[in-house]
């Protein structure tokens, strides 16, 4: 079998009935590994930031600067490696292209939103960036176990946190955040950036099936310090959020199934009303973690783009064109919100508001319905006698649903959140279409034996 670090990584999950594997040697397989965890380093940022972070320039053209040209062939060559990996499995990734129509439809708004875009090369670039991470996704869910993508993803956070250390203690310069000298920001560009991608590294530990060994636990340890010592306000909000969710997760496995609804359904219920408490209380709750009502500024942005999207409200400015160059929309908005309060913001602060300056309402609405045949698929599998990594995948798309409140990971191009979220979205949708299977195999015998009777 192919052998990688010690476990198939080409083992296929039961996916609506699809029981192929491939053979193959191991040399093969740690061949695989040691092209999968830098080109997943490239898109967690080490080697370029989050666009979020500083415009795509450096990624989308060839820049003078030794530091530019090294980003831009980075990032090339991962897409080329995500591409070369699905485009041997053409198959698997048109049949699961055909069951994941929402996300294929997200997608392809982006691709042809080029026809509309003020910088048409620009949307055409991201948009090649775009599809290779959702190929890749498509890839994973199709030819690696859940288990073997948690293993792959825990060795690139290893990797992450390893080369962070390395930064901060050897350039400390480039390693502390320039504004909060007691903030790390490792090999990443801010602090909130190296927060949010440990944040997303931690997951797949929290929820890795069996007991807790040594090495799970050291590997948790090293991601709550990496996220500790980015001081993101955010990933330690998001953290205690996502402990609590995960806990609550894992309670429901212990009950059959009627019961696993009815405390899904309490559950929900008193986050429902914890939530309406929160904003009753917004204010003072922000108050104790140092922030105001305005986040930080986010609300005055908001306001300014809000007005921006009404200019085109249907299918948005374009794939990343909103914010590209002096002559784009997103630079008017930008002169505004100086003058008008000061602060400078040259991205959305929201990943729902992205969408919607960039690919409009249609955008948006078929972003909102993935979320929700998300959520629908995860409470059928949570429901029932399911395994850890359903939790996995509930817990990502949580995860981000809530990260993308004040920050950007949706429809980000070569961005390993935004592509853990397409992992989580296909798997619970081959999840719940595997139990709806079951289910039916187990009501035509009842009506057969009813038919005799």
């Amino acid at each position: 079998m192919n052998v990688i670090s010690g476990y198939n990584l080409n083992e296929v999950p039961s996916v609506a009935g699809d029981q192929c594997t491939r053979e193959a040697d191991g040399s093969s397989g740690g061949r695989t590994v040691l092209v999968l965890v830098p080109a997943l380093l490239v898109a967690a940022g080490i080697v370029l930031s989050s666009s979020q972070d500083r415009g795509l320039g450096d990624l989308v053209a060839e820049n003078s600067t030794l530091g530019g040209r090294l980003i831009y062939y980075c990032g090339i060559a991962s897409a080329l490696v995500f591409l070369t990996l699905a485009a041997r499995s053409y198959g698997s990734i048109v049949s699961r292209c055909r069951t994941n129509v929402l996300l294929c439809s997200l997608i392809g708004v982006a691709v042809a939103s080029c026809a509309w875009s003020q910088s048409s090369l620009l949307t055409l670039k991201l948009s090649f960036l775009l599809c290779s991470s959702m190929a890749f996704s498509l890839w994973l869910a199709a030819k690696v176990s859940p288990v073997q993508q948690m293993k792959l993803l825990m060795l690139t956070g290893l990797s992450a946190a390893l080369i962070s250390i390395g930064v901060v203690v050897v350039l400390p310069s480039h390693g502390l955040d320039t504004l909060h000298a007691a903030a790390w920001q490792g090999a990443f560009y801010s602090k909130n950036h190296m927060g949010r991608i440990f944040l997303f590294f931690l997951t797949p530990a929290i929820h890795y099936p069996g007991h807790a060994k040594p090495w799970r636990i050291v590997y948790i340890l090293l991601m709550l310090f990496m996220i500790a010592m980015s001081q993101s306000k955010t990933a330690l909000l998001a953290l205690c959020l996502y402990i609590l969710f995960a806990a609550g997760m894992k309670v429901t496995s212990l009950f059959s199934k009627r019961s696993g609804q009815l405390i899904v359904s309490v559950a929900s219920m008193l986050f429902l009303g914890t939530a309406i408490v929160v904003v009753h209380y917004l204010d003072q709750i922000l108050g104790l973690i140092g922030s105001d009502s305005s986040l930080t500024g986010r609300t005055d942005i908001w306001k300014v783009l809000l007005i921006s999207a009404q200019q085109r409200p249907l299918l948005g400015f374009g794939y990343q064109e909103f914010w590209a160059g002096t002559t784009s929309e997103g630079f008017n908005a930008f002169v505004a919100l100086r003058s008008l309060t000061g602060y400078i913001g040259s991205y959305a602060h929201s990943g729902y508001l992205a969408v919607l300056l960039e690919e409009g309402l249609l955008g948006l609405t078929l972003l909102g319905a993935l979320i929700f045949k998300a959520t629908i698929d995860g409470w059928r599998c949570l429901t029932g006698n399911h395994d850890s990594y359903i939790r996995w995948y509930c817990g990502i798309i949580f995860l981000s649903v809530i990260y993308n409140l004040d920050e950007v990971t949706f429809m980000m191009p070569l961005y390993l959140p935004w592509m853990m979220f397409v992992l989580a979205a296909i798997g619970l949708s081959d999840a719940a279409g595997d139990l709806r299977a079951r289910c039916g195999m187990h009501r035509v015998p009842a009506k057969q034996s009813q038919a005799r009777a």
